[in-house]
């Protein structure tokens, strides 16, 4: 495993955001943050953390919802009596609705959105190919409370290329939106 266990044990436990940088790590390649949104209080603390450093940075933000649909799939494992559409337009209104708050919060700052139907942990991996920086928060939504940190977030701290925050939505810090 490219990460030690200290990396996953203290993210798991702060009570504030902690970011792990890779040994191998040569140093940002740009100017972008990218930061993984599912609705969840600690995505919500996510995105605030990354609006923050990316007006720290001057950079620009890339929101990513990841989106894994059951009643897409082909055949007999299709989810019945769902329309696939429908279901993904609902996700999006509540992706846009998820981040307005925040994003009214600093205008100023550069931001691209990108909704996919893949799964989350390889899409956010993929997407910090070229970010100074990945945001996620601790666990998502599907994860249990009692989960130290969720299953995209163990992903992407041992497959993302380069540095990766973990926010907690327990950050004592964390302001809201005005």
């Amino acid at each position: 495993m490219p990460l030690g266990s200290t990396a996953v044990h203290v993210p798991a436990h702060a009570d504030r955001p902690v970011v792990v940088v890779p040994a191998h790590e040569p140093g940002p390649s740009g100017k972008r943050i990218v930061v993984g949104i599912d609705g969840s209080p600690a995505s919500q603390a996510a995105l605030r953390f990354a609006l923050c450093e990316a007006a720290l940075w001057h950079a620009s933000v890339t929101l990513v919802c990841a989106w894994w649909d059951p009643a897409a799939l082909p055949g007999p494992d299709r989810l019945p009596f769902s329309d696939p559409q429908a279901l993904k337009e609902q996700a999006k209104a509540r992706f846009a609705a998820a981040v307005a708050p925040a994003l009214a919060a600093h205008p100023e700052i550069a931001v691209e959105r990108r909704f996919v139907l893949e799964r989350a942990g390889r899409v956010l991996a993929d997407e910090a190919r070229d970010a100074m920086l990945l945001v996620v928060g601790v666990r998502g939504i599907g994860s249990s409370p009692k989960t130290m940190l969720g299953a995209v977030t163990r992903f992407v701290l041992h497959e993302a290329p380069g540095p990766v925050a973990v926010v907690h939505d327990r950050d004592p810090h964390a302001k809201e939106p005005s």
